[in-house]
């Protein structure tokens, strides 16, 4: 039963108006008439609901009635208590259904927002569960207007019928709003776990495994350059893949190294529709980079979000090389033609397109003439002037850019979440580092760097935490947990990868020092994951801005996510925590 309802059947047994109930009880008539409308409500341990309580009991007796019981505002308040309950679990399903909604269609907030016309950071919020829209309804009809005016189309159809579970002919614009509407507010939500996925799948990568089971060392390049026409046209799919392994072997087999630009928003399906394609484009990529050459590579991101994350993942192989810019293009590109631009300097260009839908129409030119080569050089450039960065990589040869970046974003706003293995550097006593290092076999020289580093990590953390808060997610061990696995001293932003690990003492001094530095910090706030979490990968999150996940071995390279979808899902990133006093 709803509280309207209680509520009315309580008038009607006292046989009272509204104007009668509020005289006895001194709530307002208008008010008492929203809450029999339904369109107001009130909590369980409000005082307006114990004043109309106490003017139905007052009425109870004027008029000498025997039917209401005198336990009223109990009975009100359980329904109410209940009621809330309810509410709070279905918003939780909308939430989660409407961000993984956004997630998956790969819709940008501030556009969203406008359409909404609101401010981005309400949909934030109503994203994270933190903000309940005022009208569940008419929010939901306008995210519905707008999914049919931006997002209703072929690129779309097959994930709305695989979440509405119909067939093509049974979804049509007319209906789907109430499908929709059924499916943010009544299914719960299956968890996404592509971020997971692809976290496993980066927290378990080792490059020498990888080159060695790839046998990259062994890989062959011919001394005779590959040769083709001065310039070749390419008619249909087909043979713009043939096109495509002839533009990487002409760059792989040259002797002229340099920075090579590729770019294409044909969409993933037709790209990967031929896997002997795919293993051959992978390893055309693997020669060109073994060559000494640098790619700079514009990734196509207007899909669903779980594909982009795989795209990601068949691209780890190849950021752990360090010789890999990735760029994205934030607007749309494909919506009437599909681009193709491949541009080595000096070696081959390699460009067409096709209209979106007949991609089998397209034609494609491969050309190393002198003028077409400069052409596209241009072009390339022009694409990148477009672009925004993806990610940023570090490796230990560029690892002082890393740190002037870290210094410069110590002094910008926005709260930090860190999801962690074991505590974090700037919260270890001085005396404790010392010893630890103390112990090892680094040299000097790289025991100064990490004591250099880590007083230079503790400064930005103070500057930090002088206006914006910092929260540290890790798990805490027992002593059997501990000694399954003994933790190591986390050196992953350092570039130092080295096995200092903790004796379970040392390990409990650092923690009782966390605490201490909580204490200090009225910024500072760890909490305790149900988990241990990722061991070679540690993930900070500066919200609103970026998401850097450092991975400590196999090779130590740290990424800085810039891609505002991406840094979402971090930040959306569902980790299960307890009580650190557990």
């Amino acid at each position: 039963m709803e509280f309207s309802e209680l509520l009315i059947n309580c008038c009607e047994k006292v046989g009272c108006t509204n104007v009668e109930l509020s005289k006895a009880s001194g709530v307002d008539a208008s008010l008492i008439s929203r809450l029999k409308n339904g369109s107001r409500t009130l909590s369980a341990k409000s005082e307006t609901l114990r004043k109309i309580c106490d003017g139905f009991l007052l009425l109870k007796k004027e008029k000498n009635l025997i039917d209401i019981p005198d336990d009223l505002y109990n009975k009100f308040s359980v329904l109410l208590d209940n009621n809330s309950k309810k509410e709070t679990e279905k918003f939780k399903t909308f939430s989660e259904n409407f961000n993984y909604f956004i997630e998956q269609l790969n819709i940008p907030n501030n556009h969203l927002a406008k359409y909404f016309s609101v401010d981005p950071s309400l949909v934030s919020r109503i994203r994270s569960g933190k903000r309940k829209p005022a009208d569940m309804d008419e929010f939901i009809t306008i995210f519905s207007d707008y999914l049919k005016k931006y997002f209703f189309n072929d690129n779309n159809i097959e994930f709305y019928l695989r979440e509405f579970e119909l067939s093509r002919d049974e979804l049509s614009i007319d209906n789907f709003h109430n499908k929709l509407s059924d499916r943010l507010i009544k299914k719960t939500l299956q968890k996404d776990t592509s971020i997971i996925h692809f976290l496993d799948k980066l927290n378990d990568f080792d490059l020498e495994e990888y080159i060695a089971a790839i046998k990259f060392n062994d890989i062959h390049i011919p001394k005779v350059p590959f040769s083709l026409p001065k310039n070749k046209y390419y008619c249909g799919f087909e043979e713009m893949r043939t096109g495509t392994v002839d533009f990487l072997k002409m760059v792989a087999t040259s002797k002229k190294v340099g920075a090579i630009t590729i770019f294409s928003d044909f969409t993933i399906e037709k790209l990967s529709e031929d896997v002997n394609f795919s293993k051959k484009w992978m390893f055309g990529l693997a020669m060109i980079i073994k060559r000494g050459n640098h790619i700079n590579q514009v990734h196509y991101l207007d899909r669903p979000f779980k594909e982009i994350m795989l795209g990601l993942e068949a691209w780890i192989p190849l950021y752990m090389t360090g010789q890999i810019s990735p760029y994205y293009m934030k607007c749309k590109t494909n919506q009437v033609f599909c681009h193709l631009l491949f541009s080595a300097p000096d070696i081959a260009s390699l460009s067409g397109e096709a209209i979106a839908g007949f991609e089998n129409e397209g034609r494609y030119l491969l050309s190393n003439r002198k003028k077409d080569m400069q052409f596209y050089e241009k072009r390339s450039q022009r694409i990148l002037e477009k672009a925004s960065p993806l990610m940023e990589i570090y490796k230990k040869e560029n690892e002082k850019q890393y740190y002037e970046k870290q210094k410069g974003n110590a002094e910008k706003s926005g709260n930090r979440k860190n999801i962690l293995s074991s505590p974090t550097l700037y919260t270890i006593p001085d005396a404790l580092l010392k010893s630890m290092l103390s112990k090892s076999t680094l040299s000097t020289s790289v025991k100064e760097k990490i004591l250099k580093q880590t007083d230079l990590l503790k400064q930005r953390m103070e500057i930090v935490l002088d206006k914006d808060f910092i929260t540290d997610i890790l798990p805490i061990l027992s002593k059997e947990e501990f000694y399954k696995e003994p933790l190591k001293l986390q050196l992953t932003d350092i570039f130092e990868h080295s096995d200092i690990t903790y004796s379970y003492n040392e390990y409990l001094l650092h923690i009782e020092a966390m605490e201490n530095y909580k204490n200090n910090h009225k910024n500072y706030n760890y909490m305790v994951s149900s988990d241990r979490g990722f061991k070679n990968i540690q993930i900070f999150i500066h919200e609103g801005l970026s998401v850097t996940v450092a991975k400590s071995n196999s090779p130590n390279i740290i990424f800085v996510i810039k891609h505002k979808q991406l840094c979402e899902a971090f930040e959306n990133m569902e980790i299960l925590v307890r009580d650190e006093k557990q």
